[in-house]
């Protein structure tokens, strides 16, 4: 079963008896194995807490606007169909409502 060694000192990283940043490890330096499956896990719900901490963030914008978004699509969609009832195309109304309307 394979372990994966976390460091305890702050801007220390060790990885298989290899250190890397500002401390070196040895002896007195205080590791805490943590089985493979576990360590995944852990970076895992990390990574969904630190997605969900960023979607709460945004998420009071997105509602703010959506009134404004969807004035806004409305608005394209009748600019649309206003530029398909002109030239050069010369839909009629009930020509647009039959292509728009849900087939039943």
């Amino acid at each position: 079963m394979s372990r994966v060694k976390v460091t305890e000192i702050r801007g220390a990283f060790a990885f298989e008896g290899a250190s890397y940043g500002p401390f070196q490890a040895n002896g007195a330096t205080p590791f805490v194995e943590v089985p493979a499956a576990l360590a995944s896990l852990t970076a895992i719900l990390g990574s969904l807490a630190l997605v969900a901490g960023i979607l709460a963030l945004v998420a009071p914008s997105i509602i703010d606007q959506s009134a404004q978004l969807g004035d806004k699509a409305t608005e394209g969609i009748q600019r649309v169909q206003t530029w398909i009832k002109g030239p050069p195309l010369n839909v009629q109304d009930d020509q647009l409502d039959a292509v728009v309307a849900p087939t039943s």
